[in-house]
């Protein structure tokens, strides 16, 4: 499968690679919870903060370095 493909629909919703719901979602729209979650487990600096988002289905990470094709 193509890096890209399926990465971005249509509407701008980033689709996890993983599971591939549109539940992706970048620090700052973390609900509370969410973000507790992730700063227990990944514990991400806060370059990475503003650089990955994670999907709060299957808590894989996605890294926004590359461009996208939208």
């Amino acid at each position: 499968m193509n890096y890209f493909q399926g990465r971005v629909r249509a509407d701008g919703d980033e689709v996890c690679p993983k599971c591939g719901e549109r539940r992706v979602r970048a620090w700052k729209d973390m609900k509370d919870d969410e973000r507790e979650f992730v700063g227990r487990v990944f514990r991400p600096d806060e370059g990475e903060r503003q650089r990955c988002m994670w999907c709060v289905l299957c808590w894989e990470e996605v890294r926004d370095d590359a461009p996208r094709f939208v």
